[in-house]
């Protein structure tokens, strides 16, 4: 199924910090965009994992749980995870699961 940019631009207008961008950046952006779909109870990251971008939760809802089983947060659409481990090592230090 393949992905309208249209519709993905139109997605990160509505999200912060993709907001503030204007017409070509924004445009120069949604070209970037890989759209995964993921089932219910399926595995996005594992600890330990490499980070390569950004995520952000376009429909649904993703659960970042701690290795030790504990839920950290739920995010729901908008919303993004990745950041932390982007910004530093690059390496996922929670598992994240649709």
């Amino acid at each position: 199924m393949e992905t309208d940019l249209g519709d993905v631009r139109d997605f990160l207008a509505a999200c912060y910090p993709f907001d503030l961008l204007q017409g070509d950046d924004l445009a120069a952006l949604s070209e970037t965009v890989r759209v995964e779909r993921v089932k219910r109870g399926g595995t996005i990251l594992q600890p330990g994992q490499e980070i390569q971008s950004l995520y952000l939760v376009r429909a649904g809802a993703v659960e970042v749980t701690a290795p030790d089983g504990q839920v950290l947060m739920q995010l729901g659409e908008g919303e993004a995870f990745g950041v932390r481990a982007m910004l530093g090592d690059g390496i996922a230090p929670n598992r994240v699961a649709a």
